[in-house]
């Protein structure tokens, strides 16, 4: 039987295969009191949450993603562990893989040091990184995400990216690419 961290490895290979360059970055869960953790406890309702401890032998059984993911500190915890797990993944590959975790950067070829960010969303941080990977001589950038604020910032950025960034949203039959340029 697969695990959680092997299912998610062979999904970023799907998603990724074809591409030289990987940047896979996550919401930060660590900062107490954030504007986001007050619209999470909103959105919870006053529900109870559990926070599980997240490792290899983390029993899901039949929770639901809401249920497994409903307290903060789990879903801090699984982004660490999926870090670890998606750059010992690509360790040895040829594809730069980059990835965050917290605060923190990490790629399994290169320094990236540089890259560490305080901001707390990922729609931020993902202009960050392809901005650099542009510096670096990117000519092409597929930025990748389900999130409008994710479309609209590097619109806002276009002049400073590559003349040829696309963004794809959706998966399967629905995934669309939609070239910056012309917009």
């Amino acid at each position: 039987m697969r695990s959680g961290a092997d299912h998610f490895n062979a999904t970023l290979d799907c998603r990724t295969n074809g591409y030289d360059e990987v940047h896979l970055v996550f919401d930060r869960y660590d900062l107490p009191n954030s504007l986001k953790e007050a619209t999470r406890d909103r959105r919870q309702g006053g529900k109870p949450s559990t926070n599980y401890h997240v490792q290899d032998s983390t029993p899901i059984g039949k929770l639901t993603a809401k249920q497994f993911l409903s307290h903060t500190n789990t879903k801090d915890e699984i982004t660490v562990y999926l870090t670890k797990k998606a750059l010992c993944h690509f360790e040895g590959t040829t594809k730069v893989f980059i990835v965050t975790s917290r605060q923190d950067v990490f790629s399994n070829c290169m320094d990236v040091q540089h890259l560490r960010s305080s901001h707390e969303e990922a729609d931020t941080r993902i202009l960050l990184y392809g901005l650099d990977a542009v510096r670096r001589g990117a000519t092409q950038l597929y930025i990748q995400s389900p999130d409008t604020d994710v479309f609209i910032l590097p619109l806002h950025r276009y002049h400073e990216l590559c003349k040829d960034t696309y963004f794809i949203t959706d998966v399967g039959n629905k995934k669309r690419q939609i070239s910056l340029e012309p917009i």
